[in-house]
């Protein structure tokens, strides 16, 4: 009898154990050296448990072509129905819309993150699956030259928002503007330009101040050589952006603010909706579903950190109000 307790009681142990050991798997829109991408996974596994499994695919949509993609989100699917996940994560727009269709026919509920367009244009009759949950990427443009304009000169207000021309940014587009290209706001113009070639880029660069009083930097991953079509390097667009513009540029990225980052960085600002604490809601979100907790379904992050290079803010002679200064980090 004393065999068998011990038995019970350790058959019991491992049990318990085994049931907080689950497989998760995750279909990631980018390329793992993305920096987005690292800081949604670094929260992500930092939100799950440590004996947990997460098993990770790439679609590289911001280097390579929708019909690259479209075949890396097949295979990416044949595997993951392979595995039968605990749950499964969705992250960023390109994923979910390649994965929509077959999601609502899943054995497994699916958390996605880092949608910046509606979800509902993803899947059937614009419902979503009752097995489907989700947190929503709001770095809402309106709020960001807001936010920008707090930190000009009072008179100036006209900024130009420049993106590639990505589908991560024609979700943006879609959800922060409908098509418009112009918005008037508060006595100030707000223009946005989706531009697909470099040369195209430069000269909307090098010209912005003839119309514009600072440039807010949403995207520019998938930018190409003319001549080749083939994507520059991320780093490359971002540098020759920073030396050759002549009004302050703020981003939402963080890791390009900074000294030694870019030489003779001129960007000012990032205005940041951090991935890892993003990445971290949604692993929160799936221990909640898993643990039959009750959960809202859709929920949002907004950009709140703030990230300034002090030589740029001198630069330009741009003064922090004390609200956004109390709160930020300089680099």
């Amino acid at each position: 009898m004393k065999y068998a307790l011990l038995l019970f009681v350790s058959l019991g142990t491992f049990l318990n154990s085994y049931a907080y050991a689950r497989e998760f798997a995750l279909i990631s829109s980018y390329h793992a050296e993305n920096h987005w991408t690292q800081d949604c996974i670094a929260g992500l596994r930092s939100g799950l448990e440590a004996d947990d499994k997460l098993t990770i695919f790439y679609l590289d949509a911001k280097r390579t072509s929708s019909t690259e993609h479209v075949l890396a989100s097949e295979y990416a699917w044949r595997k993951v129905k392979e595995i039968n996940p605990a749950l499964l994560f969705v992250a960023d727009d390109v994923a979910l819309e390649r994965l929509g269709p077959y999601l609502a026919q899943a054995k497994f509920p699916t958390v996605f993150y880092g949608i910046d367009n509606n979800p509902r244009n993803y899947f059937s009759g614009n419902k979503i699956p009752n097995n489907v949950y989700g947190i929503l990427e709001r770095r809402l443009s309106v709020s960001l030259v807001r936010t920008i304009r707090k930190i000009l000169p009072p008179e100036k207000k006209d900024v130009l928002i420049l993106f590639d021309d990505s589908s991560s940014a024609k979700a943006i587009i879609a959800m922060n503007f409908e098509g418009q290209e112009k918005v008037i706001l508060d006595h100030g113009k707000i223009d946005r330009k989706s531009i697909g070639y470099f040369d195209t880029w430069k000269k909307a660069v090098t010209s912005a101040h003839e119309n514009y009083d600072a440039i807010l930097l949403k995207n520019w991953y998938t930018i190409k050589d003319r001549s080749n079509d083939a994507v520059i390097d991320a780093n490359a667009v971002i540098e020759w952006t920073s030396r050759n513009s002549k009004i302050p540029i703020f981003t939402i990225m963080k890791n390009v603010v900074g000294e030694g980052l870019i030489e003779e960085n001129q960007i000012v600002g990032a205005i940041v909706l951090e991935g890892a604490s993003h990445g971290y809601n949604a692993a929160i979100m799936a221990k909640n579903i898993l643990g039959k907790k009750d959960t809202v379904r859709i929920k949002s992050s907004r950009a709140k950190n703030y990230y300034f290079n002090k030589k740029s803010l001198s630069k330009f002679g741009l003064t922090l109000p004390k609200s956004i200064e109390d709160g930020a980090t300089f680099k």
